[in-house]
């Protein structure tokens, strides 16, 4: 059990290290990376859990202990260059750890270098690199009993295949197969919000409405009681909730979660920042919706000055200035 504990410790430790060597480089353009890459920092508390520990696959052979150690801090790396939005990198040293991987022959590791690899191809856009790898994630972890890679595998297939390809159907066998895995997984409710949360999305682009208000009141009641009310992952959550409400015009009911997912971010994330330029904007088409566009266009305004001084992406500021357009011409304050 020692062992087991020093193990996962040493795994939490290499990808807080990876995630501090990518921040140490932050440059303008990370600043909306910095959030996911925290989010892939887990929680130490697991590695005290002998139940939990019991669900972990088993430890290294001695011979091959060292070369699967190198390869976990390639990996680290890895995911931590994904988190922070260098893609291109990330699959490069997702390919490295694999090959690390594959030499040392063990294979809850190659089943955590599958994980990235495909993770790094569905951020690329690469679809069928990405569900082939992912695939070969999701059986290999099963077999190894490293049922959370298993679950972030299906996850991911969720996300990339089901959700970004509009494999609909295959997105919810994924979220089925990892739901399943998470009965097994004793406190895994970072992976379990996360699934809710592309479970929702998935119903949401179907505009399967009923469905995803059901899924949102879940994901809301788990994220509220795991990770507090004010938490990063509860102004997802009512954000998601707005966005179901916006989709079957009630924009009047989308307001209260909006403004208070638009509230936690700016006292977690702080302004400016991309994250909650987004969240205003978000609100903004709200106020469009129910006709007030002196209120809409405020909160445009507000969104894109914060996209400019938080040096948003390019392609949220351009699409912040089309709304503000569109609010003006709504005004009537068209330039002669």
């Amino acid at each position: 059990l020692l062992a087991r504990k020093q193990s996962c410790l040493g795994e939490r430790l290499e990808l807080l290290r990876a995630v501090a060597a990518n921040l140490t480089r932050a440059d303008a353009a990370m600043v909306e990376s910095v959030q996911p890459m925290l989010e892939l920092l887990p929680r130490i508390d697991a590695c005290n859990d002998a139940r939990a520990m019991d669900t972990e696959p088993p430890l290294p052979p001695p011979a091959s202990r060292a070369a699967t150690v190198a390869a976990r801090r390639t990996l680290a790396d890895a995911a931590a260059s994904l988190a922070g939005g260098r893609y291109a990198e990330g699959l490069a040293r997702a390919q490295e750890g694999f090959a690390q991987a594959n030499g040392a022959g063990y294979l809850p590791v190659l089943a955590e270098a599958y994980l990235w690899v495909g993770t790094a191809h569905g951020r690329l856009g690469h679809t069928a690199e990405a569900a082939q790898a992912l695939e070969h994630a999701a059986s290999s972890a099963s077999a190894a009993r490293a049922q959370s890679t298993a679950i972030r595998a299906w996850i991911n297939l969720a996300h990339f295949i089901g959700y970004e390809a509009k494999r609909y159907d295959d997105g919810q066998r994924y979220v089925e197969d990892a739901k399943v895995a998470l009965q097994a997984t004793p406190a895994a409710f970072d992976l379990e919000a996360e699934r809710l949360l592309w479970a929702r999305a998935l119903l949401v682009d179907q505009k399967r409405y009923a469905d995803a208000l059901r899924i949102s009141s879940e994901e809301t009641t788990l994220v509220t009681l795991r990770f507090g009310p004010e938490s990063y992952r509860a102004a997802a959550a009512l954000d998601g909730l707005a966005g179901i409400f916006a989709g079957q015009c009630q924009a009047k009911r989308a307001l209260e979660p909006q403004a208070k997912a638009c509230a936690i971010l700016e006292k977690t994330l702080g302004d400016p920042h991309p994250q909650l330029a987004l969240c205003i904007a978000n609100e903004a088409t709200l106020h469009a919706m129910l006709g007030d566009h002196a209120r809409a266009l405020a909160a445009k305004v507000r969104a894109l000055e914060m996209f400019e001084r938080a040096h948003g992406s390019p392609a949220h500021v351009a699409m912040a200035r089309r709304n503000l357009a569109r609010s003006l011409l709504e005004l009537k304050h068209i330039k002669k």
